[in-house]
């Protein structure tokens, strides 16, 4: 019950992190532009991949996909990679992380926080489904 909880809180984060990103885009493009001094064009490109990608996390984990061992390191992977970035961000002093684009602003303190909890609820869920699934294995 409290899995299933999680696993929908943890997939309604990434939508809406991509939703937002989407829907903003424009602004989204120029505030990573001026963060990271890079071609509007490759900043543009780097943006859509990581809505799709967030997009996909949001799936695989809303649909159990993420029991299988090759994607479940991946997304703890990918959460790490995030949770760096953040850190790279408040160390940079950045007034807004970018986590939910331009229209949420949220502080690279309050991003490391929201990593950091769904790095750890994420561990929890693949820990759980792993011992159901090895139970479930035992018991054939």
């Amino acid at each position: 019950m409290i899995r299933n909880y999680l696993r929908y809180v943890f997939s309604a984060v990434f939508l809406l992190s991509a939703l937002v990103k989407a829907f903003d885009f424009k602004e989204t493009a120029l505030f990573f532009f001026s963060l990271t001094g890079f071609s509007l064009v490759l900043v543009k490109v780097f943006l859509s991949g990581l809505i799709l990608l967030e997009i996909s996390i949001a799936w695989l984990v809303y649909l159990k996909i993420y029991n299988n061992n090759y994607i479940y390191r991946l997304i703890l992977l990918l959460l790490g990679l995030f949770l760096i970035v953040s850190l790279v961000l408040f160390v940079l002093n950045a007034g807004n992380c970018g986590c939910f684009g331009t229209r949420i602003i949220s502080t690279p303190v309050m991003s490391i926080s929201k990593n950091i909890l769904l790095i750890l609820i994420f561990y929890y869920m693949g820990k759980r489904g792993r011992q159901m699934l090895e139970g479930r294995a035992s018991s054939l």
